[in-house]
């Protein structure tokens, strides 16, 4: 009998831990849209809700796996919806959020602009994927889309959902991060040691790596050539772009980048081998206060 009643107390604790996970899912999501909404209407930041801490979660079931991480080319999966919301009814052409227990989707940041793609389920009810970003507290990745197909019942916590990214962007995506390292490791092989990265910015639509330090205007056409030169050996090498990940108690990833030699931290997508690039073209050296910034496009 009372064991009876313990198996019945534990099934209780199970119940409400889920609860809570749930709610505090929910909580962090409501936060987002609400901090989005602000900045969208050139607002201030809203603060964070004081009381949100008096819950406490286990970290590492809240967490986005990041499945990109491990697999640039991984262009589809499956993955367990934790939560979807709605502006509306969920009808075709309403907005929608949808958070997974994990994901191939990248989100914008480091420099890298976010994954498109689909995200449906098998009842045929199905969302174009236009955003991807981070949750405020870092710990998931928000899907922000739009209904495209509304057949079946809207997806509940915990259902199945198939995921698909656009697989050119993420390849040319790639491509253009890597390239960006790949200055760095061209820069410091022709000795400017002096130039230490800071910034980048790998978007198609002007891809630039920013230095802290100076070059001096007549050195700026001769950099130029000696930099094209030598990403371009570094490319012919195809030497394969290695990184490694380390994950504490806590599920927080530790990932380092090693491309054409020079390491650092990254959390973005990388080509496999720097043949992928193709080509890098610096187009242009330009001062920025008291930093320097080279414009780059690939071929």
């Amino acid at each position: 009998m009372a064991a009876s009643r313990v198996a019945d107390l534990l099934r209780e604790c199970e119940i409400l831990s889920s609860f809570v996970v749930q709610l505090q899912l929910r909580l962090t999501t409501a936060q987002h849209r609400l901090q989005s909404v602000a900045t969208r209407a050139g607002s201030e930041e809203l603060p964070t809700n004081p009381r949100s801490t008096s819950i406490t979660v286990n970290e590492k079931l809240r967490r986005t796996r990041r499945l990109y991480f491990n697999d640039t080319y991984l262009f589809e999966a499956d993955a367990i919806l934790v939560d979807c919301s709605m502006l509306a009814k969920g009808d075709t052409g309403n907005e929608c959020t949808i958070t997974l227990d994990q994901s191939i989707f990248h989100p914008q940041g480091g420099g890298q602009p976010s994954d498109t793609g689909v995200i449906s389920t098998t009842a045929g009810w199905n969302m174009e994927v236009k955003h991807v970003e981070n949750s405020s507290d870092g710990t998931q990745i928000l899907h922000h889309g739009t209904i495209v197909s509304a057949a079946g019942s809207k997806p509940q916590a915990g259902d199945a959902v198939h995921l698909e990214v656009n697989s050119d962007k993420r390849k040319l995506h790639a491509r253009l991060h890597s390239a960006g390292h790949l200055l760095d490791a061209a820069l410091i092989n022709l000795g400017r040691v002096d130039l230490e990265p800071s910034k980048g910015y790998h978007f198609d639509s002007g891809c630039y790596v920013e230095y802290v330090g100076q070059v001096q205007a007549e050195e700026k056409e001769a950099l130029i050539d000696k930099v094209n030169r030598e990403t371009q050996r570094l490319i012919d090498t195809n030497a394969p772009v290695v990184i490694t990940m380390d994950e504490n108690e806590a599920g927080e990833i530790s990932r380092t980048l090693d491309v054409g030699g020079c390491k650092c931290p990254c959390g973005g997508t990388h080509v496999q081998f720097l043949s992928e690039i193709k080509s890098i073209t610096v187009t242009r050296i330009k001062k920025v206060k008291k930093n320097v910034k080279f414009s780059y496009t690939i071929g």
